[in-house]
């Protein structure tokens, strides 16, 4: 097991904006979208893992072994709004944006005499992928994101091994949307796909 706590800061975060600019050989201001610098930024949280047999169970189950970590990432960070009839910038706060504030995998699996089996699942909470507080319509974020992938495997001897894959076994995608539930921005399903495999090792 492990438990890891950290704790940083940082000054003038990168981040992608747009502003309207006058360029050369336009008679109107043009939008521009580039990279800008945002005010003081707090990262803190904490990771906890973890990964163990279950030896105190009986006959066979007792190759049984879980696996699992958790993540909670609180972040704060200053971005700027310009505000273009007063060619002033003001500072509004939000947590990093791509960056879900829970995360967590957890996976069962079992290793004995050339069989190898694991089930895993994987989940993220919500996530801002940009924000506007003086119009709601301009936030944009990210639904939950899930996934469950299996395996199995058979050492037949040492030399040749046979298995089968399954992923996203929930065929669940990404889901973003603009400010509301009624305004989606894209939603993507991820297909759910099967394999069998066959290695040959010399």
């Amino acid at each position: 097991m492990s438990v890891a706590l950290f704790d940083w800061r940082e000054e003038g975060t990168i981040f992608n904006d747009f502003r309207y600019e006058s360029l050369p050989g336009y008679t109107v201001p043009v939008r521009v979208t580039r990279p800008y610098n945002g005010g003081r930024s707090k990262y803190r949280g904490i990771e906890l893992q973890g990964t163990t047999f279950l030896p105190i169970l009986p006959w066979l189950f007792k190759y049984v072994g879980v696996n699992g970590n958790f993540t909670l990432f609180d972040s704060k960070v200053q971005y700027p709004i310009f505000d273009e009839a007063t060619k002033t910038t003001n500072w509004y706060e939000s947590q990093q944006f791509w960056q879900s504030k829970y995360a967590f995998n957890a996976a069962v699996f079992y290793e004995h005499a050339g069989l190898n089996a694991r089930v895993a699942y994987n989940w993220r909470s919500k996530r801002v992928d940009s924000l506007d507080p003086n119009n709601r319509y301009r936030n944009l974020f990210t639904d939950p994101t899930q996934r469950l992938d299996a395996s199995i495997n058979y050492d037949i001897n040492e030399h040749f091994s046979v298995g089968a894959e399954a992923t996203n076994l929930t065929r669940k995608g990404d889901r973003n949307f603009w400010g509301y539930y009624t305004f989606p921005q894209e939603i993507t399903y991820f297909a759910r796909t099967f394999a069998l495999t066959a290695r040959a090792r010399l």
